[in-house]
């Protein structure tokens, strides 16, 4: 993956069938021409490349970029309703892919849409210092969109035996320290909550351990961020991307840890019951039927 080039990915004609059987389908986030918080043009860049990979996987791709919290969250329940509509109730694959700010409060997290405002730090009416967790927490609601929201409709209205695989990378850090986080919030991400007994299973990749800040840039990985540059790379390698899934993460991370010299540790929760493929290989004519072709 040369420095600032687009990578190649294998072909869309190659129609590659997971474990996981049914139509595929992905929305992939770039927020990063932020009004207030610092700007990260690569979220768009991260957005626009995880698009064409994708389709050349048979997914069906929905883009958002630069969204305002009231557009995202009209794209992700139109996204939502055009797999309903499509899939007529049958299994698929859901993939969401997030590049851009996130926040945590009270162990909750929250993407980051480029019109929030800097969180208040002033004193609330319940407080004699810093603005209490309960109002630090509202005000994050009323701006931000809740991650834990997001997946936990994705379970509710994904047919039951879909497949669920979220990318993460938006723990990031601020280079412009324009985030005004008061004690109760923090520019890094918790995990997800996993119910037990879920209709759907799921796969989650975090661009770093859960506490950590994501790095928005590392040498070598040209104009996008470690962790999306890394999916990118396993992706457009066929032996890579036609492990399964938790093989194919594994190659993720080392990258991850690679590129930024340990900075960035990717983790994941799973709740994987069938095994997924990103490719899997055309399979070869028997043997047998090829000889009795060649002699007709």
């Amino acid at each position: 993956l040369g420095k600032g080039k687009a990578p190649g990915y294998a072909p869309a004609h190659a129609q590659p069938q997971g474990d996981v059987k049914g139509l595929r389908f992905a929305l992939t986030l770039g927020n990063g021409n932020y009004k207030y918080y610092g700007k990260m043009p690569m979220c768009r860049k991260d957005a626009s490349e995880m698009k064409k990979a994708l389709q050349g996987f048979s997914f069906k791709v929905n883009m958002v970029e630069d969204a305002e919290k009231i557009q995202f969250e009209q794209a992700f329940d139109t996204w939502l309703d055009e797999i309903s509509s499509e899939t007529q109730q049958s299994p698929c694959t859901a993939l969401f892919h997030a590049s851009c700010h996130g926040l945590e409060v009270d162990d909750e997290n929250f993407l980051v849409p480029v019109e929030a405002s800097t969180i208040d730090m002033r004193k609330c009416a319940h407080s004699e210092e810093k603005k209490c967790k309960a109002c630090s927490k509202t005000e994050v609601q009323t701006q931000c969109t809740s991650l834990q929201g997001l997946f936990d409709k994705m379970t509710s209205r994904l047919p039951g035996g879909s497949l669920i695989i979220l990318f993460l990378d938006c723990c990031r850090d601020d280079p412009t320290k324009s985030i005004n986080l008061n004690a109760h919030l923090d520019s890094k991400f918790a995990k997800l909550k996993l119910a037990e007994g879920l209709a759907t299973t799921a796969f989650i990749g975090y661009a770093t351990e859960p506490g950590k800040t994501a790095s928005t840039r590392a040498p070598g990985t040209g104009h996008y961020s470690p962790f999306t540059y890394a999916i990118l790379d396993c992706l457009k390698q066929p032996a890579i991307a036609s492990a399964d899934i938790e093989s194919f993460y594994r190659s993720v991370k080392a990258l991850v840890i690679e590129v930024t010299k340990g900075g960035m540790n990717p983790e994941r929760d799973s709740q994987l019951t069938r095994g997924f493929r990103f490719l899997q290989a055309t399979p070869q004519p028997h043997s047998g039927a090829a000889a009795q072709g060649g002699s007709a």
